[in-house]
């Protein structure tokens, strides 16, 4: 009985495996599910790289968007991460200028970024100023903080335009409308920031920028007052929130 019973046992636990086609359609299935997996890693791994990246240009780009509004003066700190600022000076679209700056304290960095795009006044356009920085992030990796990671850091390049707002009117050109609107001119400018990302060298000195970008506003109001630098031998422009210029005939 007893042995009847084991020959039982056996012939069933023998009927009850898998047979070997069974197992190779069945690591094929998994297969097919890992290569598709591996597949779309990549597409997965290049979104997370890219939203990071375009979280820390928000962050950034913030960051100097409110030292410029608020003329700061005090953030040493700057001066770790801004390589270089360079103006160049264009009239009816032929270059004046092109000045370069380097080894800047923070606030000639502030100063020279909030640089008016027409330094002729809303009323000459053709005299534009193109200010630009080349920025090594600020809020990214702590490994890309040291002195010998500076090759390896992400870069990006900050554009500033500084354009005072001008109301329109159509109809009223008296004395009265002409002094509203110097008025205006005068205490109310629209700061735009323009980051794009990521810079990296090709050769010597040789830097080319990537196609991301993202773009920062906001509307200042208060006057602008000019300070010289003789060391760098350009003015800087600070921002004077509350602080209001008279119009000419106030």
């Amino acid at each position: 009985m007893r042995l009847f019973r084991t020959k039982h046992v056996a012939r069933h636990a023998a009927e009850a495996g898998f047979t070997m086609v069974e197992i190779a359609i069945s690591l094929a299935i998994v297969a097919f599910a890992l290569v598709a997996i591996l597949g779309v890693l990549p597409t997965g791994m290049s979104v997370q790289k890219d939203n990071r990246e375009d979280t820390q240009m928000k962050v950034d780009g913030l960051y100097f968007l409110d030292a410029i509004r608020n003329g700061a003066r005090g953030l040493q700190d700057l001066t770790n991460y801004v390589e270089e600022v360079r103006v160049v000076q264009s009239l009816k679209g032929k270059m004046v200028s092109d000045l370069s700056y380097t080894n800047l304290d923070a606030e000639q960095i502030i100063g020279i970024l909030g640089t008016p795009k027409y330094p002729g006044g809303i009323g000459m356009p053709e005299l534009v100023n193109r200010v630009t920085a080349r920025v090594r992030g600020i809020s990214g990796s702590a490994a890309e903080k040291t002195t010998r990671d500076y090759d390896i850091a992400f870069r990006f390049e900050l554009e500033s335009e500084v354009v005072p707002v001008v109301p329109l009117n159509f109809d009223d050109f008296s004395a009265g409308w002409q002094t509203y609107s110097s008025g205006i001119e005068a205490n109310l400018h629209d700061l735009r920031l323009t980051v794009r990302w990521p810079v990296f060298e090709k050769g010597l000195n040789n830097w080319t920028v990537g196609r991301n970008h993202k773009v920062l506003s906001t509307m200042v109001a208060g006057q602008v007052t000019r300070t010289n630098y003789p060391m760098v031998n350009l003015p800087a422009y600070f921002f004077q929130l509350n602080q209001y210029a008279n119009a000419p005939g106030l």
